[in-house]
C-alpha cells in the first residue's frame, strides 16, 4: 500500500487504550456475543458528534493548558489534536505545537510520569520532525514509527492509566 495510516497522538491513544484490556489467551467475542448497548429506537436522540477542531484550535488548547500548568487538560488537549489530513501546514503547525507543549510541560508532570513523560517528548519531537521533512503528510511511514514506537506506546500506556484514575471528566458544554 503506498499511503501509510494517519496517526495523531489522540489515535495512537485511543489505540493503546483499545488493546489494554485483551489479552493472547482470553478470547475475543464474535459479534453476535457483543450486547448492544443503543437502543436504535433513541439513536435519533443521541448528540451528533462534533466537529474536528481545526488546527489553530488545537494549538490554542495546547497552549491554554500549558499556560494554565494543567496537565489533566493537556492531555485532554493531545487527545483532541487529530489534524486534518487534507492541511497539511496545520498538520506541520499541530505537531510542532505538540512537540512545545511537551516539553513545556515537563514541570508541571505528574512525579509518576516524569520516566515516561521523557519517552513521550522525544516521539513528539520525532513526529514533528518527521511532519516538517515530509511536508504535513500525517501518512508519512517516519511520522507513523514516530508515534508507535515501542517506547512511546509504553509511555502512553502510562499516561492514559493515569489520566484515567486521576483526571475528572471535562464538564459539558464548558
Amino acid at each position: 500500500m503506498a499511503v501509510g495510516p494517519v496517526r495523531s497522538i489522540a489515535l495512537t491513544f485511543a489505540l493503546v487504550v483499545a488493546g489494554a484490556g485483551c489479552s493472547d489467551g482470553d478470547p475475543k467475542p464474535t459479534v453476535a456475543e457483543v450486547p448492544a448497548t443503543t437502543n436504535p429506537a433513541l439513536a435519533a436522540d443521541l448528540e451528533p458528534t462534533p466537529a474536528p477542531l481545526s488546527a489553530e484550535q488545537i494549538v490554542v488548547g495546547l497552549e491554554a493548558a500549558v499556560g494554565a500548568a494543567d496537565f489533566c487538560g493537556l492531555l485532554r488537549a493531545i487527545d483532541a489534536a487529530e489534524p486534518d489530513p487534507d492541511d497539511r501546514d496545520g498538520a506541520t503547525d499541530v505537531y510542532r505545537a505538540l512537540a512545545a507543549a511537551t516539553r513545556s510541560a515537563r514541570p508541571f508532570v505528574p512525579k509518576e510520569l516524569r520516566t515516561p513523560w521523557e519517552d513521550i517528548v522525544v516521539g513528539t519531537d520525532e513526529a514533528a520532525t518527521a511532519i516538517e521533512e515530509h511536508d504535513g503528510d500525517v501518512s508519512d511511514p517516519e511520522l507513523d514509527a514516530a508515534l508507535t514506537s515501542t517506547a512511546m506506546v509504553e509511555a502512553l500506556e502510562s499516561v492514559e492509566r493515569y489520566q484515567i484514575t486521576s483526571c475528572p471528566p471535562p464538564v459539558a458544554g464548558g
